[in-house]
């Protein structure tokens, strides 16, 4: 089965942002998935899921070749009265009925909003119809207790990725990341004092941690795809 780390910053309300690295991402590895629904996240009582799913979904949306089902849609329009996604079931039935080629679902595993702050996000990306290019895993493994949902030896092959990662701004490698992340902005941009504009709310830091996630994810699974050929 294959493991691809991730998740994604999209742009903020009000503001205009124009990296050289960081806002332009590669394209579609996926042929088979053009259209992913997003579900709200699971926030496990660490901070806001819903906000984490959009912030995510955002920056999904500036992936070229993907269309985006934003989380307040899959919550107003299948959900409902239902928290979350119980199971891999289920979340294929919520990508059937929205007519997506995948879903995505998620939860917050770690937080701290104060600065300097700290995010944790798990992921797996689901689709009913795998491809010879993503064959999904192998049917006969055990069960995979990942997060969020659990995943049966039979419901392997639609996972297509798993991610999981916890970002800590107390941690040296964490701020490298963000202040080359922050400096990837032009001047023009600037209206902001680098690293710090990101650590002082926790929306934006969330936005760096999408971003991150996201490349991660595409250059794993463009790696893997051209190894299949």
């Amino acid at each position: 089965m294959r493991r691809c780390a991730l998740l994604l910053i999209p742009v903020l309300a009000g503001c205009s942002f124009h990296s050289s690295k960081y806002m332009k991402y590669p394209e579609n590895p996926y042929p088979h998935v053009r259209a992913i629904a997003v579900a709200p996240f699971l926030s496990e009582g660490k901070g806001d899921g819903l906000e984490a799913a959009e912030v995510f979904a955002n920056e999904l949306a500036q992936v070229p070749g993907i269309r985006v089902i934003r989380p307040g849609h899959v919550k107003d329009a299948v959900l409902k009265d239902a928290s979350q996604i119980a199971n891999v079931q289920e979340a294929l039935a919520v990508a059937r009925k929205l007519g997506a080629d995948a879903i995505i679902v998620g939860c917050v595993t770690d937080y701290d909003p104060y600065p300097p702050p700290r995010a944790g996000i798990a992921i797996q990306m689901f689709a009913e119809n795998p491809t010879a290019e993503n064959p999904g895993g192998d049917p006969t493994s055990e069960v995979l207790s990942g997060r969020p949902l659990a995943v049966a030896p039979g419901e392997q092959r639609f996972l297509v990725i798993s991610f999981e990662r916890v970002f800590d701004a107390h941690q040296a490698a964490t701020r490298d990341e963000l202040r080359d992340y922050a400096e990837s902005f032009t001047p023009e941009d600037r209206g902001f004092q680098g690293e710090g504009y990101f650590l002082g709310v926790y929306e934006r830091y969330l936005h760096f941690c999408a971003n991150v996630m996201i490349r991660e994810i595409l250059a794993s699974s463009e790696s893997a795809f051209v190894a299949s050929k």
